[in-house]
């Protein structure tokens, strides 16, 4: 995925960093990328994660995440043939998440996915991207 946003947005620099490191020795972006990264984490490890996150990002900076909808915290799910642990909130406990962590949300995007095989259920897929306060 790094390869192709470089071809995409050759100008820019994209690193590859342990989501769990970030703090504000982590380094300082202008933005942070994380879609579907955070849900694999226990509720409680995703909000200092993003608090971490607020911390590494420049002020005025963004973070664009993509989360599954859901009421779970740290349960194993069917994925692939295999299980996952998944975590997540309804939508507009994310989004408190979130702003508590120091963000405000900007801009919410909402998908349905029907994955192709009968093993994984329909899931509703949150997109926020959010600017440090």
């Amino acid at each position: 995925m790094i390869d192709q946003a470089r071809r995409n947005v050759s100008e820019a620099t994209f690193l590859q960093r342990d989501i769990i490191d970030a703090d504000a020795t982590f380094g300082r972006f202008n933005a942070v990328v994380a879609f579907f990264s955070l849900l694999m984490l226990p509720r409680d490890r995703i909000v200092d994660v993003l608090k971490g996150l607020r911390d590494a990002i420049t002020p005025g900076g963004w973070l664009a995440i993509g989360m599954v909808e859901a009421d779970l915290d740290d349960v194993p799910l069917p994925f692939l043939g295999a299980a996952l642990r998944v975590s997540g909130w309804p939508r507009d406990q994310l989004k408190q998440v979130v702003t508590d962590a120091g963000f405000a949300i900007e801009l919410e995007d909402v998908r349905s996915y029907a994955p192709p095989t009968p093993e994984a259920p329909p899931e509703i897929r949150l997109f926020l991207l959010a600017q440090r306060t």
